[in-house]
């Protein structure tokens, strides 16, 4: 490819460099627009899906709240109640009696049930068998095994799904559409069972997604006991259906948390959504193809494509003309500098524009900012070399002074001078501890050292004594501190405070620890 591209001429290397730098990033923004669009379309399709699935929700908890509101409202009906209790007792109901309660109160439950148009049925089974049963609401105890919930009812209130509507007097199955109930028990005021109660509605009537699934949607609903209900048989022609289990996966249905996303299932782009159904403890999960959305779009993709094939002919043809027609010039010099080449020195070399000369200006420029900054770097080269060479002689000389240090404390040891002796050791290993120039970082033992010895050289200046009081757990001596961090707060403390009192003091130092961090306080008198 190098080497192809070397053997072009300047003119077609200039249209093949236009092309790269123009026309190539051009096609990848044009790619990244198309997918960033297709994205957009995606995301717009998951939040429509959402949008609509919180709707249905929404509806299925109020729908689900109203039929909790109507065994609430009859288990505090005080007529209902008392005619309950009276069959439970096994008084006989006289016929007056028969009538005002059909007339009054059962009357009332059917304009109840009227009022509320999504609710199917309402059923109340009385805790006694041999009465005179108020149809289509109110039914001997003995009519309740007729229920297909029956069997499966624990007490309390209870939510069924999808069940078969039977005949309750016969016990016969109907052919009716499939059912969700919810059960519950009456009690009196002592809780005492006066009756059971049944409020239905139809499955299609609370979610009727479930029952228009096809290729562009399906959907479900997982009880609170993982038993799922979905189009069944009435949608074999779902093809949704047999990816079922790999939808639920992908909603997240075990972890029974709720979640929207975007997947590739058949080919085919979703939006899978999983929400709660708080009401009725469970889990309603949709699908919604989403390639009805960018169908359209990919033919204009597609179209959009050719378009820009063309197009980039036509800018080949387009860069390569206008190319040639700048360069007309410089092939011209180049020209005449062949012939002068060939030894023909009556050719004058004309230059239209002052790019040439603008570029020898720039580079003899460049040559002397270059040297100028050569010079530059030598000297400071030098002044680093003179750097290391003065602190070398530095220490050298710090050297000196210790070992004629070291001398001096075995004289006046020799003299019995222990006092100097003393002095001289303790100003002796200060200048060893400032000798160590090449160290940032010292321990706090080695730095109390250094204190020790400055305040036993400030005690030979005073009349008075200035004692230390150190109290620093062992463990802290080991710890790393800068280099002299601590010496001039302590010689601040007796420059600005002991000296004005004139008498015996003492410095306090304390080591606190904390959890991930240390402190140390010094304390003068005050």
């Amino acid at each position: 490819m190098r080497n192809w591209f070397r053997g072009l001429k300047l003119n077609q290397k200039f249209t093949a460099t236009t092309l790269i730098f123009i026309f190539i990033p051009l096609f990848g923004m044009m790619c990244f627009g198309f997918r960033s669009i297709k994205k957009n379309a995606i995301d717009h399709g998951v939040n429509e899906a959402v949008t609509a699935i919180d709707l249905t929700c929404a509806e299925v908890n109020a729908k689900a709240n109203a039929c909790s509101m109507v065994v609430d409202t009859l288990q505090e009906y005080e007529p209902l109640e008392k005619y309950l209790l009276h069959l439970r007792r096994g008084e006989e109901i006289s016929e007056s009696y028969y009538q005002q309660f059909r007339n009054n109160s059962i009357s009332i439950i059917d304009k109840m049930q009227e009022a509320m148009p999504d609710l199917y049925q309402i059923h109340i089974f009385a805790m006694a068998d041999g009465f005179l049963e108020q149809q289509p609401i109110l039914y001997q105890k003995e009519k309740m095994k007729n229920c297909a919930w029956y069997r499966s009812y624990q007490g309390g209130g209870q939510w069924f799904f999808d069940i078969q509507e039977k005949n309750i007097i016969s016990g016969t199955k109907k052919e009716s559409s499939h059912l969700m109930t919810y059960v519950r028990e009456l009690r009196d005021q002592s809780g005492g069972r006066l009756g059971v109660i049944e409020v239905s509605m139809r499955m299609a009537d609370i979610f009727p997604e479930i029952y228009r699934s096809g290729d562009s949607s399906w959907a479900c609903f997982v009880d609170e006991n993982w038993n799922l209900y979905d189009c069944g048989k009435t949608a074999a022609a779902c093809k949704w259906q047999s990816y079922r289990g790999l939808i639920l996966f992908r909603a997240g249905i075990r972890d029974k948390k709720e979640s929207q996303q975007s997947a590739v299932i058949d080919r085919k782009n979703v939006a899978i959504v999983l929400r709660k159904v708080d009401k009725l403890n469970g889990m309603f999960v949709t699908l919604t193809n989403l390639d009805d959305a960018t169908g359209n779009m990919i033919k204009q993709q597609q179209r959009m494509l050719l378009e820009f094939a063309g197009f980039g002919l036509l800018l080949i043809v387009v860069v390569n003309l206008i190319v040639r027609g700048l360069l007309k010039e410089f092939y011209d010099v180049l020209c005449e500098m062949r012939q002068i080449d060939n030894g023909t020195t009556k050719i004058k070399v004309c230059y239209s524009a002052e790019e040439m000369r603008e570029m020898s200006y720039g580079i003899n420029g460049m040559l002397e900012r270059i040297q100028k900054q050569n010079e530059e770097s030598s000297k400071r080269e030098a002044a680093l070399k003179d750097t290391a060479i003065r602190a070398m002689q530095n220490q050298i000389n710090a050297h000196f002074i210790y070992n004629v240090l070291e001398s001096i404390k075995m004289m006046a040891e020799i003299d019995e001078e222990y006092t100097i002796s003393d002095a001289v050791t303790a100003l002796g290993e200060m200048l060893h501890y400032n000798m160590r120039w090449n160290k940032f970082l010292v321990t706090v033992q080695d730095e109390m050292n250094y204190i020790q010895n400055y305040v036993e050289l400030m005690n030979l200046r005073y009349d008075f004594t200035i004692t230390l009081s150190v109290q620093i757990p062992e463990n802290l001596y080991r710890q790393d501190i800068p280099k002299m961090s601590l010496q001039p707060i302590v010689e601040n403390a007796i420059t600005h405070g002991i000296e004005e009192l004139d008498a015996d003091a003492v410095i306090e130092i304390k080591g606190i620890e904390h959890e991930k961090s240390f402190e140390i306080e010094i304390t003068d008198p005050e």
